[in-house]
């Protein structure tokens, strides 16, 4: 039988997987293309090897340069990619640097798009663009950002904030790291992207799955006294919880 990294008939011969394959077991079947946000350049590979954390590749790349820094992260190709400070968004893959909000308002670390920046308290506009400084007689207590930095919450888990490689909301708590859990995928494939509509001004995030799509908090996700401020909705006909809870207190909470 053919060896891990080669493919071929029992018996031979047997042939190198090419550069962006790999194959793990022994016998008969045939390479495999490396995964999103992995690569190979050698030959005879039994197995690829994973981009940096906050970059991603497209099957079968051969190259560590072909992993990009995804939106929301920046740094070179095949190096490090930083996540996005506060008050910075970037919302295209690859080595471009993350962008400044417009003048007057602030986004949360990892911030994908310019509508995310959201004017700050005393200032007014739509996200992502200028904010001016409201007039005698008018106010703004600022955005959910701005909230964040004046009262800091047990987690946030901000679709914005999702980290493809990792598979796990990077959220932050204003500019801290959460004293909770801020959640991960469990099972299941999560969809990513943005869309309008539904009463929506512009642009917004969002994390999506199916009902075999499960997200975990796990122990430590909130304190003993709560409240969930929850933005879920169905988009197909099949209607079942959301959001769950196993232990005490039991049962749905949306």
């Amino acid at each position: 039988m053919c060896s891990a990294g080669f493919s071929g008939p029992d018996g031979g011969p047997c042939a190198q997987c090419l550069p962006g394959e790999f194959k793990a077991e022994t016998g008969s079947a045939a390479c495999s293309l490396c995964g999103v946000g992995t690569y190979e350049g050698g030959v005879g590979s039994a197995s690829c090897q994973s981009c940096p954390a906050g970059s991603i590749s497209a099957a079968g790349s051969i190259s560590k340069t072909s992993c990009q820094c995804t939106i929301g992260y920046e740094g070179k190709d095949g190096g490090i990619c930083t996540q996005c400070l506060p008050g910075k968004y970037k919302q295209r893959f690859g080595p471009a640097n993350c962008s400044d909000c417009p003048s007057n308002s602030l986004s949360s670390g990892g911030s994908i798009a310019v509508n995310n920046c959201q004017c700050n308290a005393g200032y007014g506009a739509t996200n992502g663009s200028t904010c001016s400084q409201c007039t005698a007689g008018k106010y703004n207590s600022g955005g959910f950002m701005s909230m964040l930095l004046r009262q800091k919450p047990f987690i946030v888990s901000d679709a914005v904030d999702w980290n493809v490689a990792t598979q796990r909301f990077d959220s932050k708590c204003g500019v801290t790291t959460c004293t909770g859990n801020t959640g991960a995928r469990e099972a299941g494939n999560v969809v990513t992207g943005t869309e309008t509509g539904n009463g929506a001004g512009g642009q917004v995030a969002f994390v999506s799955g199916d009902t075999a799509t499960r997200m975990q908090w796990g122990g430590g996700s909130i304190s003993a006294a709560f409240t969930i401020c929850s933005v879920t909705r169905y988009s197909g006909s099949t209607r079942q919880r959301i959001l769950g809870c196993i232990g005490n207190p039991a049962g749905n909470l949306n």
